[in-house]
């Protein structure tokens, strides 16, 4: 596949120029793909575009395909599609996105599912954290924009584990985990991380970063904290492992387990009125999720500076 005509645009390979070019094909490429998705579930389920960019909160939504249609497109349209065209564009430019640069195995795909299981405690202690944060009264209005967003997102979040089937499960599993976990991996981890990377000689400042604006972009207050906590377990996933599948890996598997954990007996809530009641104490249990977490992380760490030292 020959980009040619593209090289005015990625001719300039500077941190600025890359930068402003992924900007570029997620706010402007990525709305309009997703306006080609709206015009297309407006014939698909009868309904005009302006109803369907209505908050969750003003409109009545019987058909439960459009939430999801909603979802995954929002997925496609600004973070997958403009992954990959940031990959395409600049492979025949020499400034490669390096996305499979080290060899994995059974090994770290288990390290990886241990730590999916012990991060589920650790983000749900820091998620309990997070509701007790009261803002300042000057903010009082930015408090209330946050509140709606979360009661929005739970509602959106609601419907979704809704099932009534066992082939309802799957799809929600698909919409919930397959997809974030392939699409935001690739946008963030893969490409935007890259990016940032090019403005610092230090390989922690790109993970930090990345991690931060990866929880902002989700604009849920009391999530916060658990979001940057995953963001950098998958930063330093892809840093340390060179290998793109170890964080989408770690993705799919905590949202796996927090939608089924949802569906099963309602937990992985962070609403405040059954939060304040509970006792956030720096309990055995969550220094055990650190130690765990610590310990596989470290193993990743290791890995990386054996396979720097050998030259792999």
């Amino acid at each position: 596949m020959q980009f040619i005509s593209f090289k005015w645009i990625t001719g300039d390979k500077s941190p600025v120029s890359v930068l402003l070019v992924f900007l570029f094909l997620i706010f402007v490429t990525g709305t309009l793909i997703f306006y080609i998705f709206l015009l297309s579930g407006s014939i698909i389920f009868d309904i005009s575009v302006s109803e369907m960019l209505l908050p969750f909160g003003e409109r009545q939504i019987d058909n439960i395909w459009e939430i999801r249609y909603l979802q995954v497109s929002q997925q496609l349209s600004f973070f997958l599609l403009p992954a990959l065209l940031m990959i395409l564009l600049y492979r025949k430019s020499g400034l490669n996105f390096r996305l499979i640069d080290g060899r994995v195995g059974i090994k770290e795909f288990f390290l990886v599912f241990i730590l999916a299981i012990f991060t589920m405690n650790l983000t749900i202690w820091t998620g309990l954290l997070n509701s007790k944060i009261e803002l300042p009264q000057v903010l009082s209005g930015v408090e209330e924009w946050i509140k709606e967003k979360e009661e929005e997102a739970a509602g959106i979040t609601g419907l979704l584990l809704k099932n009534e089937r066992n082939m309802d499960y799957l799809i929600t599993i698909f919409v919930l985990a397959v997809i974030p976990a392939v699409c935001e991996e690739l946008i963030f981890r893969g490409v935007f991380q890259q990016i940032v990377g090019m403005f610092f000689r230090s390989k922690h400042l790109p993970v930090w970063i990345t991690a931060i604006i990866f929880s902002v972009i989700h604009l849920q207050f009391y999530g916060f904290l658990p979001r940057i906590i995953l963001g950098l377990i998958f930063g330093y996933l892809f840093l340390w492992s060179g290998n793109i599948l170890i964080p989408i890996a770690a993705h799919f598997l905590n949202n796996f387990l927090a939608s089924t954990l949802h569906i099963v007996n309602g937990l992985f809530r962070y609403d405040k009125g059954s939060i304040e009641e509970q006792d956030v104490s720096f309990s055995a249990f969550p220094l055990l999720s650190v130690i765990v977490v610590a310990i596989i992380l470290y193993i990743f760490w290791r890995d990386y500076k054996k396979k720097r030292i050998i030259g792999i």
